[in-house]
């Protein structure tokens, strides 16, 4: 999935063909209002997102509420967390979303050259909408940042794929390989692996990232 930050740098870039890009480029404004309206997002006064440079304890707490809705999906406590985001050739910048000192969910964006991803991002049950806050707030945050799209990879089946669409990231077709690998015979879990709705899976989980 993905939406454009800067529409005319990104279709600059996007559309080497210097007629379209042209005459891609008259409809930025367009793109620009209908981006802007999608982002805009009230967020409630009793919730308040931060920047944070590391997570703390509660990151774990969040994990043992939330893990028992997925079959299949790696450990994301706060040991996970201080050692996968810790890699001296990549930027990530880290949102949470608190109510009264509770965590109630995070994002976590990599900084590329021209783009940036959202790696990863997680909220309590009940409390899905707090994804929605946590993307407005990151693009309100990069949007001047010299960056002209915003990705993310997401299954179709994962539920906060329907909130990017909401706020206006559009989806395509691309495809990737995917391997699992069982390390030991279990009919039941074999089954599971097989479909990709019983997965949470996002960049954060891929050793490209």
């Amino acid at each position: 999935m993905e939406i454009p930050l800067d529409v005319k740098k990104a279709f600059s870039r996007h559309f080497k063909d210097k007629f379209i890009g042209k005459f891609v480029c008259l409809l930025a404004p367009l793109i620009e209002f209908r981006n802007k309206r999608k982002i805009k997002v009230k967020i409630p006064s009793d919730i308040s997102i931060k920047k944070v440079s590391i997570f703390d304890d509660r990151i774990t707490e969040l994990w043992n509420t939330v893990s028992p809705e997925y079959d299949i999906i790696v450990v994301r406590d706060e040991k996970f967390f201080n050692w996968r985001l810790k890699n001296p050739d990549s930027e990530y910048v880290i949102f949470t979303a608190e109510k009264k000192g509770n965590l109630l969910g995070y994002s976590i964006f990599k900084i590329g050259t021209q783009d940036i991803r959202i790696v990863d991002m997680m909220a309590l049950p009940k409390y899905d909408e707090v994804i929605s806050y946590l993307v407005s707030y990151g693009i309100t945050f990069f949007r001047n940042k010299d960056i002209d799209m915003l990705r993310c990879m997401l299954p179709q089946d994962n539920k906060y794929f329907k909130i990017l669409r909401r706020k206006g990231f559009l989806k395509t077709e691309t495809e990737m390989g995917f391997i699992a690998r069982l390390n030991v015979k279990d009919k039941n879990l074999e089954d599971k692996i097989k479909s990709i709705k019983n997965w949470f899976v996002m960049d954060l989980d891929s050793d490209h990232v």
